[in-house]
């Protein structure tokens, strides 16, 4: 995973404890979780809190490379690593984060992962086995995969007219 140099200079101001001392830390921390849990919040007041502009360098490079790390599906030792090596050395910070992330990368994946947007149809296919009889099968699609279905079927079809004209 690699990150931007702004995100970089975000992160070494975390672990400046003469920029963000422990009290600003904890509020960045509990911030990003309410921001990450709740995305619809991330536009509200919790920004305002951090009145300097490091303080927002920090939190917004703190979200970042949790999403990052999200969307990749980066384990926390990785993780742990990357902090180290962007000069995030204090150990009880790195460990914050990472409590952080484990916390919200479960709830950001499954919730990526159930949204889609678009119209869904809900297919129902009876088909008949020899000697067994109907069989039963149901699942949901998109339009996309929906058009591509329809179009394996038409193949099929033109596949058993041939074949049944030979």
């Amino acid at each position: 995973m690699e990150i931007s140099n702004q995100i970089s200079e975000g992160l070494k101001l975390l672990a400046a404890t003469s920029k963000i001392d422990d009290d600003i830390f904890r509020c960045l921390l509990e911030a990003s979780l309410a921001a990450l849990s709740n995305p619809d919040k991330l536009s509200e007041t919790w920004v305002s809190q951090f009145a300097d502009i490091d303080g927002k360098a920090a939190y917004a490079a703190l979200l970042t490379v949790i999403l990052e790390a999200t969307r990749h599906d980066t384990d926390p030792t990785s993780l742990s690593s990357l902090l180290e090596e962007k000069k995030l050395e204090f150990e009880t910070r790195i460990e914050k984060i990472l409590k952080l992330f484990g916390i919200v990368k479960p709830k950001l994946q499954s919730g990526n992962l159930e949204y889609k947007s678009g119209p869904q149809y809900l297919i129902n296919l009876v088909t008949e086995v020899p000697g067994v009889g109907e069989k039963k099968m149901q699942f949901a699609c998109t339009l996309e995969e929906m058009q591509d279905l329809v179009g394996k079927l038409r193949e099929a079809s033109k596949l058993i007219e041939r074949a049944a004209n030979v």
